[in-house]
């Protein structure tokens, strides 16, 4: 996230100061524009030559390739990490994401949005599996710590330990947490019969 665009301005009419000017200088604010974003691929049913009837998006030039979302959702990868991260990092509750994207103008049920992180994590349990398969590959060499993070236990912050574990040849980057243990057990369940070269802690 950053500030987006250039920043606009807002001059005084200096015909309207009462007196002698000592100096002008502009004064920063800034606010928070939040909105959904509705993106629709047209679809269209054809029908081959002895087949049955199908569906498909053949896009312009210019337009994106694929339709861009979770299968059976009408939310795109981006917007299904939003709402993952407002409820399990935030620890907002659903009754107050639902209330929030009703008021933007979405029409959403909060089973359906609990539906849509069901399906979410399928797709990162499998993504774990496989950055785990190319991170640890055999004479692999990586680089494996702790740090200390504040975790949300209900009403309070903890302090607990998260690990990450680096695999520079391969680019991948993979953080996780047991309990906010920092125990050595956290790691060598983590690595599993993994036949490293190196770990350089």
């Amino acid at each position: 996230m950053g500030v987006n665009g250039t920043p606009v301005r807002h001059f005084s009419d200096l015909s309207k100061v009462p007196g002698r000017i000592l100096d002008r200088k502009m004064v920063k604010t800034f606010h928070l524009d939040i909105c959904l974003i509705e993106e629709q691929f047209e679809m269209v049913q054809y029908v081959e030559k002895g087949r049955k009837p199908r569906r498909g998006y053949f896009p312009k030039e210019g337009h994106p390739q694929v339709v861009t979302r979770f299968d059976g959702t009408k939310i795109i990868p981006g917007f299904l990490q939003a709402i993952a991260y407002e409820v399990y990092v935030k620890n907002v509750t659903f009754g107050l994401l639902h209330q929030w994207l009703v008021d933007m103008g979405m029409t959403v049920s909060e089973n359906t949005l609990r539906n849509w992180l069901k399906k979410g994590r399928k797709y990162l349990d499998r993504m774990v599996v496989e950055l785990k398969r190319i991170a640890l590959e055999k004479d692999a060499v990586v680089n494996c710590d702790e740090t200390w993070c504040k975790v949300r236990k209900y009403d309070r912050y903890k302090k607990c330990y998260m690990w990450v574990l680096v695999n520079k040849a391969e680019r991948v980057v993979i953080f996780f947490y047991e309990d906010g243990s920092r125990g050595r057990d956290v790691l060598t369940n983590f690595l599993g019969d993994a036949e490293l070269k190196a770990l350089m802690s």
